[in-house]
């Protein structure tokens, strides 16, 4: 792993110690809740917005 620190805007950061885990439960029943909320709103368009996103940037999509 890359350890040098990460400068953005003149700042100095240093780098994270150990990997961040991606998605967690918590995040899953999140990404659950906004789903919902999402085709409460905008019918089934919503979630195929989120699905067209997979291909291109999917953590945008998640």
């Amino acid at each position: 792993m890359d350890r040098r620190p990460i400068m953005v805007a003149g700042v100095v950061l240093p780098r994270a110690s150990k990997p961040v885990a991606r998605h967690t439960v918590m995040d899953n029943a999140r990404y659950q809740r906004g789903l919902e909320q999402l085709e409460a709103v905008s019918g089934p368009h919503g979630a195929k917005g989120v699905q067209s996103l997979e291909g291109i940037a999917p953590d945008l999509g998640r």
